[in-house]
Parts: C-alpha cells; sequence; structure tokens
C-alpha cells in the first residue's frame, strides 16, 4: 500500500509521517486512485483519536501523504508481552471506539482496523491510523469505485485476514460492522494475548474466520460479564446478529471505566443492548437480547447511583425466558387463553428482582418457531427456557410446564396440571412457584405478600385473556373487541386490577392511535387507570396507564414523571414502562435522556418495535439521522408495516434534502394521515405549492378530529404561522396527544421566535 518515513517539516518545525506510493505501484491506475481516496479519506476526519492527514503532494512523479507522526508503540508491540490489564484494555478501547464512532458518523469504514493500526502515547492517547482501506458509505457514492475499477468486487479480499469478518474473507461487500468485528478481536486480543482466530497459513486463518469459534476459556477469569458479552457480541459471524452500531460498546465501557477492579459493581455493569436480527431458520425480527446486570434497569436507566432501588437485579441472577405455552386444544382456536397463560407467568417471573428475565416482546417472538431451546439461549443470552403446552376441554384445562438448561438442551424440571378453570389463576402462580424453586430463587415470596389477590372468576379471566391478546394486535378492529372483552371483564370480576389497567390501556391507545378522539377516550382511561390502582397499589401497568393518562390528556407533567418513576421501580425490567419514561423525558424537553432510555430498553426488550420507533423519533428530534434512519430500519425489520415508519424515514430523507427518496418512502406508509401529512411537507420543500396544499386540504378533510397537531406540524414547517396557532389552539381544545411534543419538536421551530410560542407553552404548563 505503500512506504512510511519519519521527516521534518522545514516550515511548520515539527515531524511528520510521509507515506509514498511505492514507484512499482504509480502507474496503476486502481492503487493511485485508492491512495488518493485515503488522503481525501482522511482529511474529511477531524478527531483526537484519529491521526490526522495535512496534505497531498506529487514530486517528480512521486506522490505521497504528509500526515501526523505519531509518537510511542503500536498495540501490536503492547500485545507481543502477553495480555493487558484490564483498566488498559477499557481504557485503549474506549479510545479507539471513539475513533471509529467518528469515523462512521462520518460515513466511513477503516476495514484494515488491527493491532498494528493502533499507537498508544507515551502519555496514553490512542491514535488509529492507515484508513487506507476505507470505504466511504454515503449511499450516493460508488461502491469503492476507482478508476472504473470497483475494488471490492466479489472475490477481491482486501485487509487483514485475521482481523477481518467472515463476510470481508468471503469477498463480500462491507460496511460498518466490519470494524465492530475488528474491534472485537481486538479486544480479545488484549484480554487473552493471542487472536481468536488463527493458523499456519493463510487459508488456515481465512477458514478459521469463517468457521471456528474462538476460545472463550481464555478469557481471564476476572473479564466483567459486560465485557465479555461485547466482545461475543462484536465476533457474531451472522453479520445480521453482530452488534450493529460501535457507539453501543460506549455503553459499557464507560460503566467499566468508571468502576474499580475491585469494586463487586465491576462484574455488574449493564450489558450491552441488542441489536441486529436473526436470519437462518427463524424470522428476520429474532434479535439478541442482553439481560440488566446488578445495577439494574432502573438504576441504570432512571436513578443516579446513589438512588438506585432496592429492587434492582443483582449479579449472577439466574435469566429465563418465557416462550409462547402451545394451544393443543381439539379445535385449535385457545390462542389466546395460551399466551395470555404465557404472559401472567411472565408478570409473576418479571416481578422478582433476583431473576432476570426476557421481555415479552422477546421471548414472544419465538411463538410457532419449534426452535431448539439452546439456540434461544444463545439469541436471548437467557441461561433457562420455560415452554409448555395448553390443552383447554369444556371445564377443564391441562397445561405441561418444563424447565430447560439452554447450555445443554437437558431438562431441569416438567410438570403436569389438570384443573378446573376455577383454579386457573392459582394455577399460574403454583407453576411460577415450581419455576422458583427449580432455580433455587424465591420468585415469588416477597411479591405475594405485597399484592392483593388478583380475582377468582373464570369467565372474567377468559375476557380479560381475551382482551389483552385483541390488545396486541393493535388495529382498529382489534381495539374495539378488546375494549368489549375487558369492560366484561371487570363487569364480571370488578376486584381484577389486571383487568382495569387494560381497560386503561385500551381506552389510550384507541385514542393515541387515532381510532377515536381524545376526548371520548379520556375519562375512561382515567377511571380505570385509578380503580386499578386502587385496587392493587403495586401494579406497575396501572402507574404507566396513569402516567400516559396524565401525559396525553392531562397535562400533568410533574403527574406523569412521578407515575413513570414508580412504574420503574415496582417493574424495572419492563419495556413499556421504560418507554413511558422516555416519552415523558421528551416531554419535559429532555430528549437525550429520552433517547438514552430507548436506546438502553432494547436490553430488556429488544424486539420491541415501538422501541426502535421512539428511538428513530427522539434522534430525529435531535438531528441524528443516522441513527434515526438505523432505528426506523430496525423498525422495519420487525414489523415491515408498522404505523408512522415509513413516513418518519421520508422525514428523515427530507431533512437530508433528499425530497424522492421521501416520496418512495411514503408510498410504503399504511397509515393515511401520516401519509398526508408528510406528503405536504416534502411537497413545500419541492416548491410543488399546489400538491402540498391539495395534500393539506384532503388530512384537514378526513382527519381533523384526530390530527389537528400534524395539521398544526405542516402549517409551521411552511412558514404559516398564524395558521399553525390556529391548528395549534384546536389541538389543545381536543386534548390531542401530540401535543406532548411541543418542547421537542423540530416541525415547530419556526414558531418559537412567535412571541405567541412561549405563552402556548405556558398554557400547556411546558416551558422551552
Amino acid at each position: 500500500m505503500g512506504v512510511v518515513w519519519r521527516a521534518a517539516d522545514d516550515t511548520l518545525r515539527r515531524d511528520v509521517a510521509i507515506k509514498v506510493l511505492p514507484a512499482a505501484f504509480a502507474s496503476h491506475a486502481p492503487r493511485l486512485a485508492r491512495f488518493e481516496r485515503e488522503a481525501r479519506t482522511l482529511a474529511s476526519l477531524n478527531h483526537p483519536n484519529v491521526a490526522a492527514v495535512y496534505s497531498l503532494h506529487e514530486t517528480d512523479g512521486v506522490r505521497f501523504l504528509a500526515m501526523e507522526y505519531v509518537s510511542g508503540d503500536d498495540l501490536a508491540v503492547r500485545l507481543a508481552g502477553g495480555p493487558l490489564p484490564l483498566p488498559a484494555v477499557v481504557k485503549i478501547g474506549r479510545q479507539i471506539v471513539e475513533a471509529l464512532a467518528e469515523a462512521h458518523q462520518t460515513g466511513i469504514v477503516h476495514r484494515d482496523l488491527k493491532a498494528a493500526n493502533v499507537k498508544i502515547t507515551p502519555d496514553g492517547r490512542v491514535k488509529v491510523l492507515d484508513f487506507g482501506l476505507a470505504k466511504a458509505v454515503v449511499a450516493d457514492r460508488p461502491d469503492d469505485v476507482t478508476g472504473g475499477i470497483e475494488v471490492t468486487q466479489t472475490g477481491i479480499i482486501l485487509g487483514t485476514p485475521a482481523y477481518m469478518p467472515p463476510e470481508q474473507a468471503r469477498g463480500l461487500a462491507v460496511d460498518t460492522r466490519a470494524d465492530v468485528w475488528a474491534f472485537g478481536v481486538l479486544l480479545y486480543e488484549m484480554l487473552t494475548g493471542k487472536r481468536p482466530f488463527a493458523g499456519a497459513t493463510l487459508t488456515d486463518v481465512i477458514v478459521s474466520v469463517i468457521r471456528t469459534e474462538p476460545d472463550w476459556t481464555a478469557l481471564p477469569a476476572g473479564t466483567p460479564p459486560a465485557l465479555e458479552h461485547l466482545v461475543r457480541r462484536c465476533l457474531v459471524k451472522d453479520v445480521r446478529e453482530r452488534l450493529q452500531d460501535i457507539r453501543e460498546a460506549r455503553v459499557v465501557l464507560e460503566q467499566l471505566a468508571g468502576v474499580s477492579t475491585t469494586d463487586a459493581a465491576w462484574a455488574a455493569t449493564t450489558v450491552l443492548p441488542p441489536d441486529g436480527a436473526a436470519r437462518r431458520r427463524v424470522p428476520a425480527w429474532l434479535g439478541l437480547v442482553a439481560l440488566v446486570g446488578a445495577l439494574g434497569v432502573a438504576g441504570a436507566l432512571w436513578f443516579p447511583r446513589s438512588e438506585t432501588p432496592a429492587t434492582a437485579a443483582i449479579a449472577g441472577a439466574p435469566s429465563i425466558a418465557v416462550i409462547p405455552f402451545v394451544d393443543l386444544s381439539p379445535a385449535q382456536n385457545e390462542d389466546y387463553f395460551a399466551d395470555g397463560l404465557t404472559e401472567e407467568l411472565l408478570n409473576a417471573l418479571v416481578r422478582n428482582p433476583r431473576l432476570r428475565v426476557a421481555g415479552r416482546t422477546s421471548s414472544f417472538r419465538f411463538k410457532r418457531t419449534d426452535e431448539d431451546p439452546r439456540t434461544i439461549g444463545r439469541l436471548l443470552s437467557v441461561s433457562t427456557v420455560l415452554e409448555g403446552t395448553v390443552r383447554h376441554e369444556g371445564t377443564r384445562v391441562r397445561v405441561s410446564a418444563r424447565l430447560v438448561s439452554t447450555s445443554d438442551g437437558f431438562q431441569i424440571w416438567a410438570s403436569k396440571y389438570d384443573r378446573e378453570l376455577t383454579d386457573i389463576i392459582a394455577l399460574q402462580e403454583e407453576i411460577a412457584g415450581a419455576v422458583a424453586g427449580a432455580l433455587d430463587a424465591a420468585l415469588l415470596g416477597d411479591v405475594q405478600d405485597a399484592s392483593p389477590p388478583r380475582g377468582t372468576n373464570p369467565a372474567a379471566y377468559t375476557a380479560y385473556l381475551q382482551g389483552n391478546y385483541l390488545l396486541q394486535l393493535n388495529t382498529r378492529e382489534s381495539v374495539e373487541q378488546a375494549l368489549r372483552h375487558l369492560d366484561q371483564a371487570v363487569a364480571l370480576d370488578p376486584g381484577s386490577a389486571a383487568a382495569w389497567a387494560g381497560l386503561s390501556r385500551a381506552h389510550t391507545l384507541s385514542a393515541t392511535e387515532g381510532y377515536v378522539a381524545p376526548v371520548i377516550a379520556h375519562e375512561p382511561a382515567r377511571r380505570a387507570a385509578e380503580r386499578a390502582l386502587a385496587i392493587d397499589p403495586t401494579l406497575a401497568d396501572a402507574h404507566v396507564a396513569l402516567s400516559t393518562i396524565r401525559r396525553v390528556f392531562d397535562w400533568d407533567w410533574a403527574g406523569s414523571d412521578l407515575a413513570a418513576r414508580r412504574a420503574l421501580e415496582l417493574a424495572p425490567n419492563s419495556g413499556d414502562a421504560i418507554l413511558n419514561a422516555a416519552r415523558i423525558a421528551s416531554s419535559l424537553g429532555r430528549l437525550d435522556e429520552a433517547l438514552d432510555l430507548t436506546r438502553r430498553a432494547a436490553a430488556v426488550d429488544p424486539l420491541n418495535v415501538a422501541l426502535f420507533y421512539r428511538q428513530g423519533r427522539y434522534a430525529y428530534f435531535l438531528g441524528k439521522l443516522d441513527e434515526a434512519t438505523a432505528a426506523f430500519n430496525r423498525a422495519l425489520e420487525l414489523n415491515p408495516g408498522y404505523r408512522g415508519v415509513h413516513a418518519s424515514i421520508a422525514l428523515v430523507a427530507l431533512a437530508r434534502d433528499q425530497p424522492q427518496a421521501a416520496l418512495a418512502a411514503l408510498e410504503a406508509e399504511p397509515v393515511r394521515y401520516w401519509q398526508l401529512q408528510s406528503l405536504a411537507m416534502v411537497r413545500h420543500r419541492q416548491g410543488r405549492r399546489a400538491e402540498s396544499d391539495a395534500a393539506l386540504a384532503e388530512l384537514i378533510a378526513d382527519y381533523a378530529d384526530i390530527s389537528a397537531f400534524q395539521i398544526a406540524e405542516v402549517y409551521s414547517v411552511r412558514g404559516e404561522n398564524d395558521r399553525a396557532f390556529e391548528w395549534l389552539e384546536r389541538a389543545f381544545r381536543q386534548r390531542d396527544g401530540g401535543l406532548s411534543q411541543v418542547p421537542s419538536h423540530p416541525h415547530l421551530r419556526q414558531l418559537e421566535s412567535d412571541a405567541r410560542y412561549p405563552v402556548f407553552l405556558q398554557k400547556l404548563g411546558l416551558r422551552r
């Protein structure tokens, strides 16, 4: 690639590094183009952990770069002496992550990250060198086309084999996840003093990269679990399951950097949020789950360390995924019953702070997949799987349950239960208690004492299960049916807190999704939530419901915030509780906190599409367009038809000044009012006023009762402040839930200089 010299710059009186393209290659157009591309690539980076390029020269036909001279040893020299101490691994790893994050944010992939390309200065500063194989991944730039020759065409391998990922070793196209893999190799090498993939010949190394696993037993005994998990995530061979964003490694390394190696918390740092999706035999939306360590979700996501609640999970706690029970009823029409039993078991287990439980959305992705428990354990990072069957005939139900170790696939415990339906609620607790004994953890000991009975009416319970099942489908028809079933449940058993909380959630959802006007759903939702809390003040779902009502209907921001905190105290592993906390943080203008909550919530429920949709929205609000795009794309992987995602992708494209890409995204948006709102904005940006007016007119004609806030956004973007404030006032009268986003929304920035804006915020009880 080139010969590097240390040289003296006589003009600026400093040492520099001169990289000279060998004469033999000077006439080779592709090599020359790569060399010149390196200069442009490096020149676009300006970061303390990246070696800077000063200038590109040609003298007497000799081309060379003048670059920053970095004194000190490279990492390969350090590793020649064996593994590094854990604090050094963390310190060096953090700085490499910072360099790669900056490069990836700029649209650059290193593609040749290795120990020899990492310099460590005498004062401990890390400099990443030699982006000579870097690849620009900007969408409108050809894929490594140099002088008309594509150097990354299939079959051509560029890079250092011991550090390249399987897709690169096969000569396939690569992206930023190739650097994630190489970073994992470096972490492994720093921890063990040896490379994870080795061989006597080049071919042997490549075969090892593609086919073999690292020797995980070589990791030092004192390696923090979170750090080991990070290395494993980076070195997943399937690029779709690998850690997707190098910035996620920052979470773990920053936590480890602040913890002493003698501190018990060293082994309890937050485990990385998962990323990617398994696409082998299982559906595309199956992803990796990482469970939260001893700091606990509530502590890690919300409270300062000194305020971490006692409910935080403890390091080394057993972990479990509750896979949807299979309906074996003769008519095969009891799915709601099997799912309901599964969910109630999951809810019973998740309340115990000593057990780490994979989130509902993640576990339910394995419904009807027939996946081996060992594979589930690997994908969900759990040590045990609870699975079973339900057979419902007449007034009796037979439940078979078994607990399986994911390390070897052997059964730990199994049992069968034949009960009358009148015993079904007690049956759930009986199964959960049996699992507790099998895991040697008192799962329900303190929880049962704190919670009043959930009711005993089997007909009410069946109605509750049916309503909850339909609510998960989230269509207009399913929510309407869910409301009927949940109304029946509370009528038959007024003492069921869970049914009241479900009814509150259904009313709120019908308004926030635009199925009914907010003024219709407001009071029924409130009454149901308050009734649930009166029955069971420890029910986290009820606190989430109340927090949502206070935020979207009442605009009681402090009250919503308080209820959100209480929900997290009661259910620190609940994805719904964490997402609700993110929503109120956004309403209060704490966008960075809201975004961080959604990022970390994936550690609890990484296959929850709503989490990624919200992450994308908050990233978009903050102008983090790359992160927004990645989050929206992941949401589509989980659910290609999820409401609002395509419209949001269109808005990101518009922010990038790519109106044609925005229009293409809008074609796939299933919700007409989201489609019309974004279309009006896109056409306005294109200067096509008549088409913008037409889209806005249709939005007003058909959706004025449920989209007043969205209409105000369009007028604001179009610079029509008077009309924007008219529709904001209308949204205020309608109690439009969209107003909870006023302090954070980029579409309203046009209004911020208007004297009416702070007055309106005050009216809402908000401030900038």
